[in-house]
């Protein structure tokens, strides 16, 4: 006797029956989605990707911390080269005393108003790239030398610095040399 497939199912498990449970999650998560395949058989399909809401809050917060962070790092490298200029002056310093040990006089280390990096070796092209070096005032017992920021440059407009013969130093930060120096690095 041919019976329904699900009868015959059901009378090899004993008094039992079997009944076909279909089974559908009723809350569906954002990332993922259910579907069948050819086979009848639930395959969970992930979506792997990024809304626009999600961009463009992530491009604002790129932005915001672009404006804050981007003037912090530049402040940091012009600060870098003024001390790079001051370290550059005291080099220079310490070759004109060196030539004032030998000669027992400032004049000949450098001819008035000509760079100095020329005369000593500052061994280092970035140096001269933001300021330029130069020695005046050249006599028996006195010298001052001075580090100008180059124009067009990122430090043009930061300020001359000098140093003396007498160790005094001069930073003229609001870059007018018509009221001197207006304070000491």
């Amino acid at each position: 006797m041919d019976l329904p497939r699900r009868e015959a199912d059901a009378r090899c498990i004993g008094s039992a029956t079997i009944q076909p449970v279909l089974s559908i999650n009723p809350v569906l998560s954002i990332d993922s989605v259910l579907s069948t395949n050819n086979g009848g058989q639930e395959v969970k399909k992930i979506n792997r990707g990024f809304t626009l809401i999600e961009l463009l809050v992530v491009l604002a917060i790129i932005g915001v911390l672009s404006l804050i962070a981007f003037p912090s790092y530049q402040d940091s490298v012009m600060r870098s080269r003024r001390s790079q200029a001051q370290s550059v002056l005291e080099t220079m310093s310490a070759g004109m005393e060196r030539f004032f040990l030998v000669s027992d006089t400032y004049v000949g280390a450098a001819a008035a108003d000509v760079p100095i990096n020329a005369v000593i070796n500052l061994g280092n092209e970035d140096s001269t790239s933001y300021y330029t070096y130069t020695a005046t005032g050249l006599s028996t017992t006195a010298y001052a030398l001075f580090a100008t920021p180059v124009d067009g440059e990122s430090q043009d407009g930061d300020g001359a610095y000098t140093l003396t013969s007498l160790g005094v130093r001069g930073w003229d930060e609001n870059d007018n040399s018509g009221d001197g120096y207006e304070s000491s690095w």
